[in-house]
């Protein structure tokens, strides 16, 4: 009995001593004697749990810290990523800001340069226009019956305002005219003594007649001829006392267009019907009469009708606005024996006339003058042309503005209805009358 009650005073005192070190809740053990043992708490863990689970809970713990972590690096991320979108939508909207800019810009000054490419168009057209009002004849000759050619170029000649001057200074004893008439009487003497130097000769009679039919001319009844000289350059040139002379070169450049070769004898003989040679004599001696001859050796005046190549002997070089000159031999060397070279030079505005006479002549006949066009077209590209291209594309423009327009005016130069001095002459019976 002593034995038992001191077993049970242990037991006691480990079931305190249990209490003390594992606080909560007891279980009741009964062992296989069937005795009841001193509680034990439910979540009482071995020390190998505890420590696995105090590990756990420090790697739980570090796990939420790599979280928070990665999602605050994630949150700066999205917001640097946005910030950058941002930043590049407004470089974006600049860049098209900038080059909206730029296209307006851009459309603006080429607006600008249209306008003012169509103003300086309109005002070459104001321009050619001008010249037109000047130079054409159509409104002259529209009346004139077709039929008889000489009608038109009497028509031509009776009309225009430099021949009445002329045959007004002729008629009063112009001093200045007859001077004038004079130089080109030495001229021609010049150039005479430079054919009959070198020699040429006709190698197409036939065609030269009806190059003669064709512009309405009688060769029988006239000073006029026309011959037809071999040579490759294309030239064709009439002398005051009215010899045209046109090249094989420039037969060859007409091609199979009879209204080209037709054209270009019509200009060629425009120069010599108004008499452009006298003119620029009287005009050269007018001059030296009203400013003295200074004016003459200082290039005031411009006499632009010259006989380039100079000849054999003493000739007067009417180059302008240099006077008169003395050529000897010598300066004939380059050109040879080719009369195709000899070349007289109109100023620009005679040369526009000639084209605009011929132009209208072609018309009149019913021939095909935009033949003329393309051949001036093609004499620009020609060695003998080369030094007036600038010249040959005014007259060019000047003709394709006449047949895109087909523009009618009486020209300042050409009066419908001009006092004509005297008795009624024709071009010819007033050079046989000089």
């Amino acid at each position: 009995m002593k034995q038992i009650s001191k077993t049970m005073i242990h037991a006691l005192v480990a079931v305190v001593a249990l209490a003390l070190v594992i606080p909560g809740p007891l279980a009741v053990a009964q062992d296989n004697s069937g005795t009841v043992s001193a509680p034990v708490k439910q979540d009482e863990r071995p020390n190998w749990r505890l420590a696995a689970d105090a590990e756990a809970d420090a790697a739980a713990v570090a796990n939420s810290k790599e979280s928070q972590k990665a999602e605050k690096e994630r949150i700066k991320a999205e917001q640097k990523a946005q910030k950058e979108a941002e930043k590049a939508e407004k470089a974006r909207i600049k860049a098209e800001q900038k080059a909206e800019k730029e296209r307006i810009k851009a459309e603006q000054k080429a607006q600008k340069e249209a306008e003012k490419a169509q103003k300086k168009k309109l005002a070459r057209y104001r321009d050619l226009q001008k010249l037109l009002n000047r130079y054409d004849v159509a409104a002259i000759v529209e009346n004139v019956p077709k039929g008889d050619a000489g009608d038109f170029w009497n028509v031509i000649w009776n009309h225009n305002n430099q021949m009445q001057t002329m045959r007004n200074a002729i008629a009063n004893g112009s001093s200045a005219m007859k001077a004038g008439q004079n130089r080109v009487e030495s001229l021609m003497s010049s150039i005479y003594r430079y054919f009959d130097t070198f020699g040429y000769q006709s190698i197409d009679t036939v065609q030269a007649d009806q190059l003669i039919a064709n512009l309405g001319l009688d060769v029988d009844n006239s000073p006029f001829t026309l011959d037809i000289v071999p040579s490759s350059r294309a030239n064709a040139f009439v002398t005051p006392e009215g010899n045209m002379f046109i090249s094989k070169g420039m037969v060859t450049a007409c091609g199979s267009s009879q209204s080209a070769l037709v054209g270009i004898a019509a200009a060629t003989f425009t120069h010599f019907l108004l008499w452009d040679t006298t003119w620029d004599a009287y005009c050269l001696e007018r001059a030296a009469q009203t400013r003295g001859i200074f004016a003459i050796a200082l290039g005031v005046t411009n006499l632009a009708s010259t006989f380039i190549p100079g000849n054999v002997g003493n000739i007067i070089d009417f180059t302008s606005g240099s006077g008169l000159i003395v050529v000897t031999a010598a300066s004939i060397a380059a050109m040879g024996d080719d009369i195709a070279a000899v070349q007289f030079e109109y100023k620009p505005d005679q040369l526009m006339r000639a084209d605009l006479v011929a132009y209208r002549y072609l018309q009149w006949i019913g021939a095909d003058p935009v033949a003329y066009i393309n051949l001036l077209s093609t004499l620009a590209r020609t060695p003998l042309y080369s030094d007036q291209i600038q010249v040959m594309a005014q007259r060019v423009e000047l003709l394709r503005y006449v047949h895109d327009t087909d523009a009618r005016g009486t020209g300042t130069d050409f009066e419908v209805n001009p006092p004509i001095p005297g008795p009624f002459l024709t071009p010819i019976q007033a050079w046989q009358q000089r």
